[in-house]
């Protein structure tokens, strides 16, 4: 059962550790997964390394004022997980 089909996540933190085990369970889960990171090369790697549907972001202050803003206006449920 995927219970996060048709979902949007977005993970701070995405590229390794913690952040990248909850990415992977989230789109075993059916989500689609934004990860966020401050090394693009880091966030490469985990995308190239997991083979899962990933999609990595270079973190940066702009980003994440602008996401918060897009995903309060959002109707449709999303999960924004920082790690």
């Amino acid at each position: 059962m995927q219970k996060f089909k048709t979902k949007v996540v977005v993970i701070t933190g995405g590229s390794s550790g913690i952040g990248l085990a909850t990415a992977k369970k989230f789109v075993a889960e059916g989500a689609y997964v934004f990860i966020a990171g401050r090394r693009q090369a880091e966030l490469d790697k985990a995308v190239k390394e997991s083979a899962l549907m990933l999609q990595p972001f270079k973190a940066t202050f702009q980003i994440f004022k602008t996401l918060t803003s897009c995903m309060q206006k959002s109707k449709q449920k999303k999960v924004l997980l920082t790690s």
